[in-house]
């Protein structure tokens, strides 16, 4: 199976189960097309909106590591960037 079969098939498998996420299924896997594989992508929305399922999702189905930071009005500049240098 070529590298194309296979992102045909992780954006139709997280379309069937990610309703209405087509924009970020899309800006993932933009991201591997594009070469940015090992980038940190940020993800807004309210809480409970799938974010974090989504891309745990995404992970698991292309086998690439997952980290999730959550930002709170007390996060530090040197939490996220100790985050950040340890994925």
């Amino acid at each position: 199976m070529n590298s194309l079969s296979v992102l045909k098939d992780v954006i139709l498998s997280l379309s069937n189960k990610f309703v209405d996420k087509e924009e970020d299924i899309l800006a993932l896997t933009s991201s591997l097309v594009l070469g940015k594989l090992g980038a940190n992508m940020l993800l807004i929305g309210y809480p409970g909106t799938a974010k974090s399922s989504l891309v745990k999702e995404f992970c698991r189905t292309l086998n690439l590591s997952y980290g999730e930071l959550v930002l709170t009005p007390t996060s530090t500049l040197f939490s996220l960037i100790s985050f950040i240098w340890s994925i």
